[in-house]
């Protein structure tokens, strides 16, 4: 019975000790409060509200890829991929090693070959695109980007899209005056099928308007484990959680509230042009891990952008990273995370690296 009593104790103490080392780290992450206030008046546009920054939150970790116009970064494992819309291939850089090594080509062969990549992902099942130009969907397996299958549908254009599993993809459908409306939609590139289709009007509860899709313009990421995928419009302060499966969870604003635009009709000679009233990206980039969405945008002031951080699992406003311009006016512009860090890529191919609040 001693035995047992003093197995108790060493427990009790470890477990204590543990507790207060929890307490440690929590007591480490340190926020600051600051109010954002701003008045446009050439849009109407008026912001109030307040962030929670995140104190010293950059890693002493940064390096520069090559040269490249790079569009999009994501992270799979402890890689970091850029897609270069330049050679329409993807440059590859290992954080752990940094090595880089490049795969894909530009051409306008069937297979193998690339012409416009609008999206893409990388999984532990290869990589996944869509080719605009060839209407196509593609896939590639191992390191070595070995063409694997292609579905090519000429009668439909998708510009932004996910993939979820085996051949079918989650993607914006933009042609609201037709059958579908302006919808999300879970595609089998094989058969060239709508499995399901979730109108967009509907998820948010407003009343469809021609070329709505233009206001709501946006972009996909995926989670870093693959569970959730993520909707984020460029013009206004908007997002929508699905699972991986494409089960719709929520629609949420972000902090700033900032109005999603009107669209307006101009005119000039015979013809006529159809646009955003406000044509200006304020959210730039997007990722996510199993625990935040991360927003890169530009409402933070005069050199410097920002992230803002949210729960995954409820869409609520967590925290903030700032992200000044670098020394060289270079201003923060990608984005790509795992469970652990937030990596960002600045104008001219510099990267840096954050860590992230438990």
């Amino acid at each position: 019975m001693l035995g047992v009593k003093v197995l108790k104790v060493v427990l009790t103490l470890s477990v204590l000790r543990m507790m207060f080392f929890g307490l440690e780290l929590q007591a480490q992450v340190k926020y600051e409060k600051r109010t954002f206030k701003r008045t446009v008046d050439e849009i109407g546009y008026k912001w109030n509200f307040e962030r929670n920054y995140l104190e010293n939150s950059l890693k002493p970790m940064q390096f520069a890829i090559k040269p490249g116009n790079y569009l999009e970064m994501e992270m799979y494992k402890d890689e970091l991929w850029f897609l270069d819309w330049g050679n329409m291939n993807f440059l590859i850089y290992d954080v752990g090693n940094g090595k880089e090594r490049s795969v894909g080509e530009r051409g306008a062969g069937p297979n193998g070959e690339n012409g416009q990549i609008m999206f893409y992902d990388v999984s532990d099942f290869g990589v996944h695109l869509y080719d605009f130009s060839k209407r196509s969907f593609k896939a590639y397996s191992g390191n070595e980007f070995n063409f694997e299958s292609y579905f090519q549908n000429t009668n439909v254009a998708f510009y932004r899209g996910a993939y979820m599993s085996e051949d079918k993809y989650f993607v914006r459908y933009d042609d609201d005056l037709k059958d579908l409306g302006f919808s999300f939609i879970i595609y089998d590139a094989k058969t060239a099928k709508n499995l399901k289709v979730h109108s967009i009007p509907s998820l948010i509860d407003v009343k469809p308007f021609d070329n709505m899709y233009m206001a709501y313009a946006g972009r996909f990421v995926k989670s870093y484990d693959k569970n959730t995928i993520i909707y984020y419009c460029r013009y206004g302060g908007l997002f929508f959680n699905f699972s991986s499966k494409g089960e719709f969870r929520y629609a949420k604003k972000t902090i700033d509230k900032t109005p999603i635009p009107k669209v307006k009709k101009i005119e000039f000679g015979e013809g006529f042009a159809t646009r955003p009233e406000v044509e200006f990206e304020f959210f730039i980039d997007g990722s996510a891990n199993s625990s935040l969405f991360m927003l890169l945008n530009v409402l933070e002031g005069k050199n410097s952008n920002v992230i803002d951080m949210y729960d995954i699992s409820s869409g609520d406003y967590k925290y903030s990273i700032s992200l000044p311009n670098l020394d060289d006016g270079q201003e923060a512009k990608l984005i790509a995370c795992n469970e652990e860090y937030v990596y960002v890529m600045f104008e001219e191919n510099d990267v840096r690296r954050y860590v992230l609040a438990k």
